[in-house]
């Protein structure tokens, strides 16, 4: 087995595995290429692709190889690459991998022998390691300065997991786009593995990674290419790699299908209808798609509406503003026998839930801080 398809198995273990690493690897593209000579020359990662070292990964067992890849994830999701601002990109390097090693390891990862650990370390945050390490580095003498990527390390040796680089050809355009994209994926995979997360993990990105939280609307947007669009099919593998014997899902499809959206028109949200129309009109003016568009207080009120695409700009009549139960729209769905892509439900979420949730993924977009009990919460902010 060449050194790709023993990555790409691994990555097909991690996804089934460790899901949240997993569905993060799936971002990453994998090549042979050469690596920054200030790096470890094992892997590395510049948030679109993973660079590798063909002998380097030929070494690893099957376990280990599992635990650089779920490494080379955490820089990309912890911000890693785009947090190292003006500071020394070896140095950071050093208290990226102190830190997410720690966090790996508690998850339960197998990573090569030689890695960076040191419990000095254990709850600092990055930037807190890294000053330590700098303050380190202003001791050595002169002669060792050169070897500063070997800080922390008695043996002068790198972390055998590998690194992460800024390519100097990327615009700080780009730079900002990409990570947005990985904070969003980053959320999105922490949402979908609530309750198995470490505790180090799920506090490292609500306090590095989430901080400021993202705009609802990316959120929204990610939430609907990701159900509905880049759909992975299990019972449909991946013909480029059935060939050698892995087993990787397939796309369904590249269109985006029907988008049911519940629309919270009881007396308490009778306020939002404007706000929920500009968000309905902003999905059809993204995506080309068709919603069907079901009015809900305490019933769902005839007629439901169908949009597609071409018929923006639309002109939203609502009717409501009795009571709130959120039960008839996954009732109207499962009555009509409809299977959408997904639902995304505009409320207050003050009312009645479902004892089930359905089949279909949901997001719900809450105008204030309730938190329903399942599918995806996001806060919408309101504008006048």
């Amino acid at each position: 087995m060449n050194a790709i398809d023993k990555i790409t198995r691994a990555r097909g273990i991690l996804v089934l595995d460790h899901t949240f690493w997993g569905l993060l690897a799936m971002r990453l593209k994998l090549k042979e290429e050469k690596i920054p000579p200030w790096l470890p020359q094992t892997m590395a990662t510049e948030g679109t692709t993973i660079i590798f070292v063909p002998e380097f990964v030929q070494e690893l067992t099957d376990d280990e190889m599992i635990g650089v890849l779920a490494h080379e994830v955490m820089h990309c999701a912890m911000g890693d690459i785009w947090r190292v601002s003006g500071r020394d990109p070896r140095i950071w390097n050093l208290a990226a991998d102190f830190v997410n090693n720690k966090i790996l390891v508690d998850a339960g990862f197998t990573l090569p022998k030689g890695v960076l650990l040191d419990s000095r370390f254990d709850g600092m945050s990055k930037e807190e390691v890294y000053n330590l390490l700098m303050s380190e580095v202003s001791k050595l003498p002169k002669g060792r300065m050169e070897n500063r990527h070997c800080i922390g390390r008695p043996d002068d040796k790198q972390d055998p997991c590998g690194g992460f680089y800024k390519p100097p050809e990327m615009s700080e355009q780009e730079i900002r786009e990409q990570e947005v994209e990985w904070k969003t994926a980053t959320a999105q995979a922490a949402n979908m593995n609530k309750g198995h997360l470490p505790s180090n993990l799920r506090k490292m990105i609500d306090d590095e990674v989430l901080d400021p939280p993202l705009p609802w609307h990316v959120l929204l947007r990610d939430f609907l290419q990701r159900t509905a669009r880049n759909d992975y099919n299990w019972t449909r593998p991946n013909r480029r790699y059935l060939s050698r014997g892995i087993i990787l899902p397939s796309l369904i499809s590249d269109e985006l299908p029907m988008v049911a959206i519940g629309n919270d028109t009881s007396g308490s949200c009778w306020e939002y209808q404007p706000n929920f129309g500009k968000q309905i009109s902003a999905i059809l003016g993204t995506f080309q798609t068709t919603t069907l568009v079901m009015d809900c207080d305490a019933k769902v009120h005839e007629p439901i509406r169908e949009y597609r695409t071409e018929d923006l700009p639309i002109d939203f009549q609502v009717k409501g503003g009795g009571g709130t139960s959120f039960r008839p729209v996954f009732e109207y769905i499962e009555r009509k026998g409809i299977m959408p892509a997904c639902l995304i439900y505009l409320t207050d979420l003050y009312g009645d839930f479902p004892k089930e949730p359905p089949e279909y993924p949901v997001m719900w977009v809450c105008v204030n801080k309730e938190v329903a009990p399942f599918g995806e919460t996001v806060h919408m902010e309101l504008t006048r």
